[in-house]
């Protein structure tokens, strides 16, 4: 198995174990993307649709492993083990919508809202004294940036003609370009463009729409303090390590570090560590933090967080026109997703796609 392969399958069982531990990462009101009330948490269909999640997910899980060797060992083509971690997100998305749909359709059918009171609560103070971005975080990846920036201006001029663009995990260089400000800055392009994405994102945030349980709205507005700023400081330190990774492909590109099978998986290693780091942080905090402890006595609110559901699709994608929020935290999954309801969603989605395109453009521009 080759050094390629061999991170590819790391990667593949890194988010088998995260799949398959999602579900506890979630509120207990929000089984599989459906908004319940705290009372029917212990609902058998509940307990019984995520044994069901799980086992269909590791069963599928081997299957699209055992498929993509099957096909790379068949084919001799190495990129057929890329099939394996996507068949996974397919599969995955396939027993998260079974288990979605059967605990709506009980939830409806038994009525699980009838006679309660629902209603909705908001930390007004989050305004006016939110808690503070952690730049201290942010730093160490826009300080790798801007070394690397530096780094490649001072030896641009004594940089070859022809520049080593790619290298395999052995350190061998397998890709070539002529000496130009795109060929030599591609990968310098490549790291603004992650800096800023994951950066910009966890800063926009900090002006989320608060998910708030009614049920616990003390516990859990002290919460979304800690949840927003501990995930700022997660993504941060993914940047940072993205950039750490990049300034190693740097340095063999520009010869200023002789290439080698360490230094090449060194690179590799780097945005791993972000990712594991980020992955780490999200199973301690829980969605919307729910997990961190709290200094804050039980409470009895008498109100159900109301029931949502008809804005969201499949309790995946929220679109909601009468909601001015463009942020709000995901149903299934740690972290925001985008109100599709809200015209600027589709502007920051363009303007991301956009970004992502452009430090394979300008090499090709700068090359003419």
């Amino acid at each position: 198995m080759g050094d390629s392969a061999l991170v590819l399958w790391v990667v593949y069982i890194l988010l088998l174990a995260l799949m398959w531990a999602m579900p506890s990462l979630m509120r207990r009101t929000l089984p599989f993307g459906v908004r319940i009330p705290g009372s029917r948490a212990n609902e058998p269909v509940i307990a019984r649709e995520l044994r069901r999640y799980r086992w269909r997910l590791l069963i599928a899980g081997i299957a699209s492993a055992a498929f993509a060797l099957a096909l790379a060992n068949v084919t001799r083509w190495s990129g057929a083990i890329i099939a394996a971690p996507l068949l996974l997100v397919v599969v995955d998305w396939v027993c998260y919508f079974a288990a979605h749909e059967r605990i709506m359709a009980v939830k409806h059918r038994e009525q699980w809202y009838e006679g309660l009171r629902q209603g909705a609560a908001a930390d007004t103070s989050f305004r006016a004294h939110p808690p503070s971005y952690p730049w201290g975080w942010a730093l160490p990846a826009i300080g790798i940036w801007v070394a690397s920036l530096v780094i490649g201006i001072a030896v641009y001029p004594r940089l070859p003609d022809t520049l080593a663009t790619h290298y395999t995990l052995d350190g061998v260089a397998n890709g070539w370009a002529p000496k130009s400000a795109g060929s030599a800055f591609s990968v310098v392009i490549a790291a603004a463009v992650v800096t800023l994405i994951i950066i910009g994102s966890s800063l926009l945030t900090f002006r989320s729409r608060q998910e708030l349980d009614v049920e616990h709205p003390a516990a859990s507005a002290q919460q979304r303090r800690v949840f927003v700023r501990q995930m700022a400081m997660a993504l941060c330190f993914l940047a940072a390590c993205v950039n750490v990774g990049m300034l190693v492909v740097d340095l063999m590109i520009w010869n200023i570090i002789a290439p080698s099978s360490v230094v090449a998986r060194a690179g590799l290693i780097a945005p791993l560590v972000g990712v594991v780091g980020a992955i780490v942080v999200m199973v301690r905090v829980g969605q919307s933090g729910h997990r961190i402890p709290t200094d804050e006595a039980s409470e009895e609110t008498g109100l159900v967080n109301r029931d949502d559901d008809r804005y969201w699709i499949a309790g995946m994608i929220y679109v909601n026109r009468d909601d001015p929020a463009l942020l709000v935290d995901k149903r299934f999954g740690i972290g925001w997703t985008l109100n599709f309801g809200h015209p600027a969603s589709w502007v920051i989605l363009l303007v991301i796609l956009a970004l992502a395109l452009v430090p394979a453009v300008i090499p090709t521009l700068s090359g003419k």
